[in-house]
């Protein structure tokens, strides 16, 4: 990685005429587009049968069809997604095409009013995915919550007063929920459909992908 040249840094007072570099490694790719969402979608989904996600009463819905992309109605919506993923893997990430990616289950997540879900991570799953259906005012956003070595260690342990918000010390990331928008993580990310706090359900599919092929790194072959 190319190192970018030291920049005369921008905080105030005694430390205007510091010069110094930030370099931002390691960092996390949420990948974000839109598949337009045709007026029969709903209608497909409105029938299906739903399981409350957690136990509680007042958390989302999910769609007992583990599989609804798979069904013909969804096929070039479907199509549509796996270029997405498969763009953000091989041409974003710069992966090999020796490994694909395979969506390996897809459910609708229903938020009722007042429903909401915990923060969670998708288990089985290598990267996950969700595509917006409809979307009322007020309806929620999906927020992301940092688990990695460094924020459970010095921002989650020791919580010191934050003077100016930024990407190194929020512990917060929203996405603004939108009809037919389309957002790509990797599966570890922790993330929640925030307070539906509208009059009228919020509706989306969400999707997990598995790689799979040859994996031929020394003491770690592999085939899947």
């Amino acid at each position: 990685m190319k190192r970018s040249l030291l920049s005369k840094g921008s905080l105030k007072n005694n430390f205007m005429d510091l010069r110094y570099q930030i370099d931002n490694i390691f960092p996390t790719p949420i990948y974000t587009s839109t598949v337009n969402v045709g007026e029969d979608v709903l209608a497909e989904i409105q029938n299906l049968n739903y399981s409350r996600a957690q136990e509680e009463a007042d958390k989302v819905l999910i769609s007992e069809e583990q599989q609804i992309l798979d069904k013909p109605f969804f096929a070039e919506y479907k199509s549509e997604i796996d270029k997405h993923m498969h763009n953000f893997y091989y041409n974003v990430l710069g992966f090999s095409k020796q490994n694909y990616l395979e969506m390996v289950n897809s459910w609708v997540v229903k938020s009722l009013p007042d429903n909401e879900s915990v923060y969670h991570l998708h288990k089985n799953s290598i990267f996950s995915g969700v595509w917006y259906i409809s979307v009322p005012e007020n309806s929620g956003n999906i927020s992301f919550t940092p688990n990695n070595v460094y924020d459970k260690e010095i921002i989650s342990l020791f919580m010191p007063k934050i003077e100016t918000v930024n990407e190194y010390n929020t512990r917060l990331c929203v996405f603004h929920a939108q009809k037919s928008i389309l957002i790509l993580f990797p599966s570890v990310l922790n993330h929640k459909v925030e307070l539906n706090q509208s009059n009228n359900p919020r509706i989306s599919i969400a999707f997990n992908y598995f790689l799979k092929g040859k994996f031929d790194y020394p003491t770690a072959i592999l085939s899947i």
